[in-house]
């Protein structure tokens, strides 16, 4: 049956048709296994892209994260800055408002400090002219004393006879000189001898309670610190007086008067505290130490001579 049916047919070119058959088939065997590792290696590149795209989309993930973070983190400083910036400008205006009223107190004490000087300086102006005024009166005393004693000189030698002086009196007290009452000189009643230590840091007070001492017939030295105070009343005799400012550089005069009244031999020697500005607790404590005698600055000349006689009349 098969031989009926092909016969009649070429063999050769049977088997021709059925070679080129197969090489076509091998052909496209060929291109489809190219097409399939073409397809493949798409299929790779694809992979990747979508592997990369999927970092890229989880790095724009991260770096969102990152940014809302630090959004966040700047929302925070921004509000701490201007937390800080409102707090530092409330504190200069608060020091500003401070310094103003630190300067009107300022201007206000100085001011004041202005005035005392000036009331001060007055009252020095006055107990200068003062002291002029009784020195002026003290040389014309003195003179006429001499015009009178002259005046009987010249008696007694015409005379050639023995005649007695009369001691010179004083026209301002109208006493003999020489005689001692409540109203003498201090220096004609003391029996510490004729010397007066002022210690005070201020040389002007030095020089006013100078002439008045002197003028009460005293010998003055002056100290000007705590510390050579102590000294001289260690290496010296007691003197007649000492007059003292509470307030000394090194040793105040709270410990000058009790290292007089601990040192023997000055025990007994009068002591005249001067201050400008004292509380009553300070002042206690200075009449406990043993002070004779308080007196405020800017003080009378006249009661301090007056002072100083009847503490040396009371010894």
């Amino acid at each position: 049956m098969f031989r009926r049916t092909f016969i009649g047919y070429n063999p050769l070119s049977v088997r021709l048709f059925l070679e080129r058959m197969e090489k076509e088939y091998e052909k496209l065997v060929q291109e489809n296994g190219a097409l399939l590792a073409k397809i493949e290696n798409l299929n790779q590149e694809l992979a990747e892209q979508v592997t990369k795209l999927r970092s890229y989309v989880s790095e724009a993930t991260a770096r969102q994260a990152q940014i809302e973070q630090h959004k966040e983190v700047v929302d925070r400083l921004l509000l701490a800055c201007h937390n800080w910036c409102e707090s530092e400008i409330e504190k200069i205006r608060e020091t500003e408002r401070m310094e103003e009223l630190s300067l009107a107190k300022y201007d206000e004490d100085i001011a004041l400090r202005e005035a005392a000087v000036e009331n001060l300086r007055r009252s020095l102006t006055e107990q200068l002219s003062r002291l002029v005024e009784e020195a002026k009166k003290n040389v014309d005393a003195g003179k006429s004393q001499v015009q009178s004693s002259i005046s009987q000189l010249d008696a007694i030698t015409k005379r050639r006879t023995p005649v007695s002086f009369p001691a010179p009196s004083n026209k301002k007290t109208g006493r003999e000189v020489g005689t001692f009452d409540d109203n003498q000189p201090a220096a004609q009643s003391t029996g510490f001898g004729r010397r007066v230590v002022t210690i005070d840091d201020d040389p002007s007070i030095c020089s006013i309670v100078r002439v008045v001492m002197e003028r009460e017939g005293y010998e003055v030295e002056e100290l000007h610190d705590g510390r050579a105070a102590i000294d001289y009343i260690e290496k010296n005799p007691p003197c007649a007086m000492v007059i003292v400012d509470l307030m000394l550089p090194f040793v105040d005069g709270l410990q000058v008067v009790r290292k007089i009244r601990a040192t023997p031999g000055w025990q007994e020697v009068p002591v005249i505290v001067l201050s400008s500005n004292s509380s009553e607790r300070e002042i206690i404590d200075l009449f406990k130490a043993g002070a004779s005698e308080y007196m405020t600055k800017p003080f009378s000349t006249l009661e301090l001579a007056a002072r100083a006689r009847r503490l040396v009349g009371k010894r």
